[in-house]
């Protein structure tokens, strides 16, 4: 196995602990930190924890995968990681309107983008690690 098949469990492993002692020490003052964290406790740290909370099933696969999954995911993360940064911030903005039905902030699209990140690289990664070979050498059941 790659060190670099496991550099996306170990910085999301981190990214779990990291996110959410930040945006604890951005509540509470009682932390040495606060006056560093208190601006980007819930506009950065919370999504951030929560992104990373609903993404860990997608990524505790990725060390047995083959690493032409792996680069295929790698690419799709990189586009997803990078609209969900844009929908997040979106949804981080106050809303102007005074009768709002639907509450939708950062958190809430933080857990959307999550999850629908976690169901779509799942079935990729499932299906690789149960392909199985035919008598050849080729891989039956293979996406491709």
């Amino acid at each position: 196995m790659r060190l670099k098949q496991f550099l996306p469990l170990i910085f999301f492993c981190l990214a779990i602990p990291l996110s959410y002692f930040s945006s604890w020490c951005g509540v509470y003052s009682s932390c040495p930190f606060w006056p560093y964290f208190y601006d980007y406790a819930f506009t950065v740290f919370k999504p951030l924890w929560v992104f990373s909370l609903f993404s860990i099933p997608a990524v505790l696969l990725l060390p047995i995968v083959k690493e032409r999954v792996f680069k295929t995911w790698a690419r799709f993360s990189f586009v997803w990681i990078l609209l969900s940064v844009l929908v997040i911030n979106w949804a981080s903005e106050p809303s102007s309107s005074w009768f709002q039905i639907i509450r939708f902030d950062g958190e809430d699209a933080a857990r959307i983008m999550g999850i629908l990140f976690s169901g779509l690289s799942l079935p990729a990664c499932v299906a690789d690690v149960y392909a199985k070979e035919s008598p050849r050498g080729e891989t039956l059941g293979e996406l491709s």
